[in-house]
């Protein structure tokens, strides 16, 4: 069962009737949203995930990743010849890729696709790409879009460069992406004291970097030294490393102005001939705002400590939980057993199939869009790979007749694994 599918509580709120949404500021491809929406083996499957996404019919999807939804030559481009836009413009979806679009559509499906790969940092956006909406303002729109669905509706929010920042030792964009997250978890308690019904959790996927108020340079005057020594020198910092290095020109004319944006001001001659010579300059940039700020880092990536955990409404969690316990507790809550959802959701083809006394095979001849395929008498099904769709066909009466459903069809590889009620609907 390594590889067999797990259902997820965003799969769970659509069996409930619920409407359900997803964002992110990574590609919305990303690992994490893509755990909440999609079955693959290997989370740089983007290709396979985008299009499980597309097909899973969630009602408002708001984050980077436009690449994936197009063929085309860059790297996440898709490769199944598959043009996932023109399918969502099938399933009525409000397209959008800018601010001012998303503020102003008061549709009920929306896909916002804002960036190529991932969004700016939030401290960035301004002077980077200020067409792109802020975390905040995606999870607003998302919770007044789908609030109007009267069974309810279950949104997955994530503030995802903070990950990347702590990989990179990036002080400034750690804490300003955490402020964009703060600011989206304001509009998510919001909404949650007013509803009176709605359980939210806010919660990190792991420890990274191992960042420290504290580093060599405060050994012996921890209990002298003020707060200021600490936050003056971030203070100073007005883009993060990324958004600082974008601005850099390729003969590095401007590196004083470009380490004044990090907050790197007054170089002494020795930092100064440091990222001259530096070959990764923003590397150098990170080591040096760390230590003028007193900051430490173990690592450039994961920690193994517990994360903090907060949670707001009725059924909030409290205390030292298991983080494989909070999918469960969001199914309770929401009134289904994922076990039990997973069986009903991903049951291997090639059995169920078998079972109804169907000849089955796996058709990889076109090896970017593998279909299985099952046949009796004068019956054949065919079951598209990633898809909600199911094709039927009799040669008899010379019928083919394509059935969708609310559940996506995965192949891991080796199986195929469908949804009860699309082999219920074989006869």
């Amino acid at each position: 069962d390594a590889f067999k599918p797990v259902a997820n509580v965003l799969e769970g709120a659509k069996q409930q009737g619920k409407a359900t949404g997803l964002i992110s500021t990574s590609e919305i491809q990303h690992a994490t949203p893509a755990g909440f929406s999609a079955h693959v083996n290997n989370r740089s499957q983007y290709g396979d995930i985008a299009e499980q996404q597309v097909y899973q019919n969630i009602d408002v999807v708001l984050g980077g990743g436009l690449e994936s939804l197009s063929p085309g030559t860059s790297k996440n481009a898709r490769k199944d010849g598959e043009d996932l836009l023109n399918v969502l413009k099938d399933k009525n979806y409000d397209l959008v890729q800018t601010r001012d679009e998303l503020v102003n559509r008061q549709s009920s499906k929306i896909w916002g696709s804002f960036a190529p790969s991932a969004l700016a940092y939030d401290l960035d956006r301004a002077k980077t790409r200020a067409s792109e909406p802020t975390l905040a303002e995606m999870t607003n729109k998302a919770i007044n879009t789908l609030k109007k669905d009267e069974d309810g509706f279950f949104l997955f929010v994530e503030g995802s460069k903070v990950d990347w920042a702590a990989h990179a030792n990036d002080t400034i964009g750690i804490i300003s992406d955490i402020l964009s997250f703060d600011d989206a978890v304001k509009e998510a308690v919001n909404f949650a004291k007013e509803d009176g019904n709605t359980l939210v959790i806010a919660v990190t996927d792991h420890g990274n970097s191992g960042i420290t108020m504290g580093n060599a340079n405060t050994t012996s005057t921890y209990s002298s030294i003020p707060v200021s020594a600490y936050i003056d020198p971030l203070k100073k910092a007005s883009m993060t490393v990324e958004g600082a290095l974008s601005q850099l020109k390729e003969d590095r004319s401007n590196l004083v102005e470009v380490a004044a944006l990090y907050g790197l001001d007054q170089l002494t001659e020795e930092e100064l001939t440091t990222l001259k010579s530096a070959k990764d300059l923003g590397s150098e940039m990170v080591k040096m705002l760390a230590n003028r700020a007193n900051i430490g880092y173990t690592t450039g990536g994961h920690t193994g400590e517990d994360v903090f955990l907060y949670s707001y409404g009725p059924s909030k969690l409290t205390g030292l939980v298991e983080n494989t316990d909070l999918a469960h507790t969001m199914a309770q809550f929401m009134g289904f057993d994922l076990n039990t959802l997973s069986n009903d959701l991903y049951a291997p083809a090639t059995k169920a199939f078998t079972d109804k006394g169907f000849m089955t095979k796996i058709d990889l001849s076109d090896k970017e869009n593998p279909t299985f395929i099952a046949q009796k008498a004068d019956v054949t099904v065919k079951i598209p790979v990633n898809k909600n769709t199911m094709i039927y066909e009799e040669t008899s009466t010379n019928t083919a007749k394509t059935h969708t459903f609310d559940t996506i069809n995965v192949y891991n590889g080796s199986e195929f694994y469908v949804s009860k009620k699309l082999i219920n609907a074989v006869k």
